[in-house]
């Protein structure tokens, strides 16, 4: 593997647009957790767009005038944790894409594109999961951001089209996926045995509630993370608790 992830454990706050703010990072990270994930965002017009027409039916997402402004405020109290701190993003443009990474990485923060969204406003837009049925775009993006020295993550659901194309298509060095399988519960280890053969930093998403299942994630992956679990402070540091710390030899 010539790329990795630098965590002090391999514990990660999953996004959840509309609630992983800086200061509900900062909280999260201050209990070891290894990094923390600030988003879903929504980066360019249309996205925004989107993310309005969300917030009218109900749902929650961040919304903002100035996306510097608003990054460099809630990457800076997310940081104060010590944690590393990822920003997940949605554009309906290569460009959005391309220019939210430069100002993310400049803030000293690590890229993850959302090709997991399913929510229908974004997917409209050709955000979210709709990257999914359009692996040849979702490439470019990951080919013009590492042109430009951005080392994405890619976050993405299992069980949606086949796992292992999604990779050899799009190759890219670190990917952050949802082990979900519809019309079931629990982690599903079958995705990641789908794509075993293929060689990047991978963090393993569903379900992960406690240090057991956390372990048996880290069997086939080179982290894990958490989300619904993050509004029981107590679990979650039982978690960085049972789990070694990452080496950073």
């Amino acid at each position: 593997m010539t790329f990795t992830l630098k965590l002090r454990h391999p514990s990660v706050l999953a996004a959840m647009a509309g609630r992983n703010d800086g200061e509900f990072c900062r909280a999260i990270g201050e209990l070891g957790v290894g990094m923390v994930t600030l988003g879903g965002i929504s980066v360019d017009e249309q996205s925004m767009k989107a993310s309005r027409k969300m917030v009218e039916r109900g749902r929650r997402e961040f919304l903002f005038d100035n996306l510097h402004s608003f990054l460099e405020e809630n990457i800076h109290v997310a940081a104060e944790s010590g944690a590393q701190v990822s920003v997940n993003i949605r554009s309906s443009t290569v460009t959005g894409y391309v220019a939210a990474s430069h100002l993310i990485q400049d803030l000293g923060s690590t890229v993850e594109i959302n090709a997991h969204c399913r929510q229908e406003e974004m997917m409209e837009v050709g955000a979210g999961q709709s990257l999914l049925d359009n692996l040849q775009l979702l490439k470019t993006i990951v080919d013009e951001l590492e042109s430009t020295g951005v080392t994405p993550l890619i976050k993405f659901r299992g069980n949606v089209r086949p796992e292992p194309p999604i990779l050899t298509t799009v190759c890219p060095k670190a990917v952050h996926i949802d082990a979900y399988k519809e019309g079931e519960r629990g982690f599903d280890f079958s995705v990641f045995e789908r794509i075993s053969d293929y060689e990047c930093f991978k963090i393993g998403n569903n379900s992960v509630t406690t240090p057991d299942v956390a372990s048996k994630v880290l069997e086939v992956c080179n982290a894990f993370s958490f989300a619904q679990i993050a509004w029981n402070r107590a679990a979650v540091r039982a978690l960085v608790d049972a789990i070694p710390l990452t080496s950073q030899d």
